[in-house]
């Protein structure tokens, strides 16, 4: 019992960590919307607003990346499961973990990826705002590595409904 007191504490860590990131990626959101705006009715007087795209292009990726995990939490990724339902439930939590185990490497792999680039990119900055892009990948890094965080969760949650369905 005192893995899932462990596993609860974590599930409520993460859930702190998605809330801040969802106010984030909702700041982004509407931070896109505003200079957009602004952009649109600039142009209309001749005076655009300078790096409107490679703000909303940046503020995109940020808003997907950190909103991963807070789409975990809520179970709001799509899943096609037509072929899976149909099998006993025993083989469908096998699937579940075999799923979960492959979505922890990859995002693991992603983000230690994702991180790596932004080291190897230290000093570099954006083309026209001058903006360091370390700093977007270090946190767009973040985002993929609470998902996988999630994933754990996730493989050790299915890990445990084997084993529970195993031994009743």
């Amino acid at each position: 019992m005192i893995e899932l007191k462990v596993l609860s504490n974590l599930e409520r860590i993460i859930h702190f960590l998605t809330k801040i990131f969802q106010w984030v990626a909702m700041f982004l959101l509407f931070f896109m919307m505003a200079i957009t705006v602004v952009d649109v009715i600039g142009r209309y007087f001749s005076s655009p607003l300078k790096g409107t795209f490679e703000m909303t292009n940046y503020a995109l990726a940020l808003i997907v990346f950190l909103g991963l995990a807070y789409a975990q939490r809520e179970n709001a990724h799509i899943t096609v499961d037509i072929i899976v339902e149909k099998f006993p439930t025993f083989m469908q939590n096998i699937i579940n973990i075999l799923w979960y185990l492959i979505m922890f490497i990859v995002l693991n792999t992603m983000g230690w990826q994702m991180f790596q680039y932004a080291l190897r990119n230290l000093g570099s900055a954006s083309a026209e705002l001058k903006l360091p892009i370390s700093v977007i990948f270090i946190t767009a890094s973040i985002g993929v590595f609470l998902y996988a965080v999630m994933a754990f969760v996730g493989l050790i949650k299915a890990v445990y409904k084997v084993v529970q369905t195993r031994v009743s």
